[in-house]
This record gives structure tokens, C-alpha cells and sequence, in this order.
């Protein structure tokens, strides 16, 4: 089911605070009910919450796509940047990166993949 906005800010906000603690950064995408998530971070941190979303009776259908060790943050300015549809702009969220129609499409297929 969709989830709501206001529903969406509490738990990017707590996400950021979780994450922020546990040295952890990344890009968590919504788009039609569903979430891709980029997490980074020391390697027993994100083996910490990876297990924890697993558990996490809210989530369903959870699949990891890709796991590697890399050089360099993508995301190291942001315990958890954001994308959704582009109408969440007008709330002037820092960390926020719209998703248009095209894109949104691409990402769902990715997400059933």
C-alpha cells in the first residue's frame, strides 16, 4: 500500500538519526508503494541494520540486489538522502532528489526484478 507523507518524513528522520549514530549513509527511493535502498557504512554496521530491516515486520519482499566493497561513499554528505515523485519538491526536504514518470517505471521493474 502507499504510504502517506507525513508517514514518509517521520521515518526518513528517523532513518537519518539511526543512520547518523551508526556511521551509516546512503539513498532510500519510494515510489509506488515500494523502496530501493543504497546503505553505506562500515561493513558491521550495515550487516547491523540489514538484519534489522529483515526483521522489521513492515517490509515484505525484501531482496538484496547488490552487496560490494567500495573506495568511496556515494552518498557521504547524507545519512539518507531521499527520492520520490517530484511533487514532494514543494517541501523543500534537504537531501531530496525527485524521480520523474520515466524514471519511475525503470525503478519499479528494477525493484520486481
Amino acid at each position: 500500500h502507499k504510504l502517506g507523507n507525513l508517514y514518509l518524513f517521520l521515518l526518513l528522520s528517523r532513518a537519518r538519526e539511526a543512520n547518523e549514530r551508526a556511521g551509516i549513509t546512503g539513498h532510500l527511493v519510494y515510489d509506488d508503494g515500494k523502496f530501493v535502498q543504497c546503505i553505506e557504512g562500515p561493513q558491521h554496521a550495515v550487516d547491523a541494520l540489514w538484519a534489522k530491516i529483515q526483521q522489521d515486520e513492515r517490509h515484505h519482499s525484501i531482496a538484496l540486489l547488490q552487496r560490494s566493497e567500495v573506495q568511496h561513499r556515494q552518498f557521504p554528505q547524507w545519512s539518507m538522502a531521499f527520492s520520490s515523485h517530484a511533487s514532494f519538491s514543494n517541501y523543500d526536504m534537504p537531501g531530496f532528489y525527485p524521480i520523474f514518470e520515466s524514471e519511475s517505471e525503470t525503478l519499479v521493474k528494477r525493484c520486481r526484478a
